[in-house]
């Protein structure tokens, strides 16, 4: 808990207090504001231990980004802080499992989700024209996974954090026309999930998870058309993938007959890819 707490902290630091700052300190600041709409398509998948896939989740969700970016003029210093929403409903394929029996019915519908990530950046530049940004950070990730209202269907939440390390690569082959691509390698610490089964199963308790640390990465290259130096618009396809290990053991137990079973989260991958349309401001 004090780790999670710590690196709230930390994020909030980077992404508000530094950028303004810096801001204030400076009269040659070169300040960024960047607004865009998403649209992701998610494929998301448990798998078992020999390989198989257990259950999924896919479809394409639109969504909305906000990034600030301190890039002073005069040092080479990068500060950047962003965040990203999406909602919206994804087709679940999976089973509904009896416990008792250990047989399974093939199911499929659609739920709600929310996914919400937010991240702070500190690097510096490479380079005499600034081609090179080496930046590393902190980000924390969320998923509300929503209850598709069905028998037997439950909600869970999905928390975890990460140290981004990166690369970003700028371009100029004009005057109007910028090319940025990012790339980051993403390393997972305090993974957690939360299945509510009361909500389905009032005898039953919630159960949460501790997740496996992985690392995963995510690559954006964004077309930056300057109308003028204070106006740009912004066309950017990415591309990101993650994972989760295996979880620890949980108990699930039914008040009403007394039994109790583990339960643990399974190794899962989730490949994203998507488009996202903006602008950028000069502030």
């Amino acid at each position: 808990m004090r780790k999670q707490r710590l690196s709230i902290l930390i994020v909030l630091l980077l992404f508000l207090i530094i950028p303004e700052y810096y801001a204030s300190a400076s009269q040659d600041n070169d300040n960024f504001l960047d607004i865009g709409l998403m649209l992701s398509n998610y494929n998301y998948k448990e798998i078992d231990i020999d390989g198989t896939t257990l259950d999924s989740e896919t479809g394409a969700l639109p969504g909305a980004e906000l990034t600030f970016s301190h890039q002073p003029s005069n040092s080479n210093l990068f500060l950047r802080g962003s965040s990203n929403i999406s909602t919206g409903n994804l087709t679940y394929n999976g089973a509904n499992c009896n416990l008792d029996t250990n047989r399974c019915t093939p199911i499929s519908f659609s739920h709600p989700n929310t996914f919400f990530n937010i991240e702070g950046d500190i690097g510096f530049f490479l380079g005499e024209n600034k081609t090179f940004v080496l930046y590393s950070g902190i980000g924390h990730t969320y998923w509300y996974r929503g209850t598709s209202g069905g028998p037997g269907d439950y909600s869970e939440t999905y928390t975890l954090y990460y140290f981004p390390t990166g690369i970003i690569v700028n371009i100029i082959p004009s005057k109007v026309i910028n090319i940025s691509i990012d790339a980051s390698l993403r390393s997972m610490f305090s993974g957690k999930v939360t299945a509510y089964f009361s909500q389905s199963y009032p005898s039953e308790n919630d159960v949460a998870l501790t997740l496996g640390n992985t690392t995963g990465g995510v690559i954006k290259v964004s077309m930056i058309y300057l109308f003028n130096k204070d106006f740009s618009l912004l066309i950017t396809p990415w591309y990101e993938s993650s994972s989760n290990g295996i979880s620890n053991l949980g108990i699930l137990t039914d008040k009403s007959t007394g039994s109790s079973y583990y339960m643990q989260e399974p190794n899962s991958n989730t490949n994203k890819y998507g488009l996202n349309l903006g602008i950028r401001v000069e502030l």
